[in-house]
This record gives C-alpha cells, sequence and structure tokens, in this order.
C-alpha cells in the first residue's frame, strides 16, 4: 500500500487541467525528478512504468530520455 497517493485535478472539479504545448524553451513532456537517496530503486525501471501508463491513458506513443 503506498504510504502517499495524490490526484491533481481542477478545483471547480469539472474538465481537465491542461498543460500548453509551448510553455518554455524545454522539450515538451512530464518531467519526473527523484529526490534524495535511490540506491535502493531503479528509477528506468520506474518511468518505464510511469510513461506506460501515460501511454495507456492518453493513447499516444510515449518514451523517456535519462538526463543524468
Amino acid at each position: 500500500m503506498p504510504e502517499a497517493e495524490y490526484l491533481i485535478r481542477p478545483s471547480s472539479h469539472e474538465g481537465w487541467l491542461v498543460i500548453p504545448a509551448r510553455f518554455s524553451l524545454e522539450d515538451p513532456g512530464w518531467e519526473v525528478i527523484f529526490d534524495g537517496d535511490i540506491s535502493h530503486l531503479n528509477p528506468d525501471e520506474i518511468i518505464t512504468q510511469i510513461a506506460h501508463q501515460i501511454q495507456e491513458a492518453t493513447g499516444i506513443a510515449a518514451e523517456w530520455l535519462r538526463y543524468t
């Protein structure tokens, strides 16, 4: 069982939180950062699972890039 699980949604409880396609000079996508000691984790495996879930939810093929 997760220790903490969250859902971020519109406070009006209507519609979707839409992220504009051009909001910065960075590549579009979801940035995921692991903070703290991750020596006991396999972050590539976690990101693969997250990307798969996003792909399943959106119907759009997804890939991930590792910056560090």
